[in-house]
């Protein structure tokens, strides 16, 4: 206690206390003169802090194509409830399991990238606290063909222009 002779006082836990997952704490008013001293007690029960992993965010921050889903791999501990959730507009297919795959949605699709958060919610009365990774999505490459057709058997007139965007270069051509 910080002050154990004041009515008004803080307890804080020791190391031993956090260990044994409890304390009684006894509240006591000595009696004056002949009357008979009095006490209350209660029982402190002490509850780890809830931990937020997500376990696959290297394998996240490379991205997925546009129209792809991705697996994600959650870990929760000390918890009474973990749930991911997005900053976009995608969806979760088990959003309370551990273990899910997000399906991003058009307007994620659009700006490139989504924030996923897997939330864990403490025991009692302890906060909750999260872990978040950034997914990058990749537009899809796009491959154009114009053709100009030979205007007479022999003659070198015609023409394919290919325009690629998007993908990884060097491009292959058959």
């Amino acid at each position: 206690f910080i002050w154990p002779l004041n009515e008004n006082t803080r307890y804080v836990p020791g190391p031993l206390d956090l260990n044994l997952g409890s304390v009684t704490l006894y509240f006591t008013v000595y009696g004056n003169g002949a009357c008979d001293s009095v006490y209350d007690q209660m029982i402190l029960c002490f509850e780890p802090a809830p931990i937020a992993n997500i376990l696959n965010d290297s394998i996240i921050s490379i991205g997925v194509c546009a129209g792809d889903s991705l697996t994600v791999n959650g870990q929760a501990t000390n918890d009474s409830l973990h749930r991911w959730t997005t900053s976009g507009d995608g969806h979760f297919i088990w959003p309370l399991n551990e273990n899910t795959r997000y399906v991003p949605g058009p307007s994620d699709t659009i700006t490139g990238l989504v924030t996923l958060y897997f939330t864990v919610y403490g025991n009692g009365a302890c906060d909750s606290t999260y872990d978040q990774i950034i997914l990058y999505i990749n537009p899809n490459p796009t491959a154009t063909i114009t053709t100009t057709n030979i205007l007479c058997f022999g003659d070198s007139t015609g023409s394919i222009d290919l325009t690629v965007n998007g993908g990884t270069a060097p491009y292959t051509y058959s």
